[in-house]
């Protein structure tokens, strides 16, 4: 019953865009002369005469791929080496799965970096005990101390 249905359907799509697509223009133009024969396209817009010929215009799709926010431990890992300055990044917040912007300053290169679920730690010094800790709060809030 259900493969009766579907057959009938396509075939009614079939004859539907046969029928669509059987009108026929022919169009000839030179150097003061213009002849057009059938209708006209539906979206076909006048031409003058001494026009250069329209350009079809043709929506290019878009093959940029979406970035995708990353989580502390991919930042951590992807960024390798932290450079002293300022940072601005946004960041997947663990504990809400929403991007958050984070920002910080890194007083020297770090010569160590520590990642669990809701904390992001840059460790230098001799004891490794001079830090910046990054927190993410359970609101989807986040705390820079250091």
């Amino acid at each position: 019953m259900i493969c009766n249905k579907f057959r009938l359907l396509l075939a009614s799509l079939t004859l539907g865009v046969a029928a669509f697509s059987a009108h026929a223009q022919v169009v000839i133009r030179a150097p003061g002369v213009y002849i057009q024969v059938g209708r006209p396209l539906p979206l076909a817009a006048p031409v003058d005469p001494g026009a250069p010929p329209p350009v079809p215009v043709v929506p290019i799709p878009s093959d940029r791929p979406v970035m995708r926010v990353p989580t502390p431990g991919e930042f951590a890992s992807a960024q390798g080496r932290f450079p002293p300055g300022n940072y601005e990044v946004v960041l997947l917040h663990p504990c809400t799965g929403r991007p958050v912007k984070v920002c910080f300053s890194l007083p020297v290169c770090p010569r160590k970096v520590v990642v669990t679920r809701g904390c992001l730690e840059f460790r230098w010094g001799l004891c490794l005990c001079k830090k910046v800790v990054v927190r993410f709060l359970p609101d989807g809030s986040v705390q820079v101390r250091g």
